[in-house]
């Protein structure tokens, strides 16, 4: 999941934490990348997005039910 955009260490595992942060504090081109790619993966839950999805799976579910029926129950 995103490891493009991240560093991942194991779980409750100090070392590797610490491996991967002196990695981001040592390597700034790696450290900008990995920013650049998050912020462009994070750009498919901004808000407009989402709620446009929203929409549109909620006007489905009402197509599918037989319309403004629905919202009477």
């Amino acid at each position: 999941l995103y490891k493009d955009c991240a560093l991942f260490h194991t779980y409750n595992n100090p070392q590797e934490l610490a491996a991967n942060l002196k990695r981001y504090l040592d390597n700034r081109t790696m450290r900008n990348a990995y920013a650049k790619q998050a912020q462009h993966n994070v750009q498919a839950y901004d808000y407009p997005i989402v709620r446009k999805q929203f929409e549109e799976l909620y006007k489905a579910v009402f197509r599918k039910q037989g319309g403004n029926n629905l919202l009477s129950r």
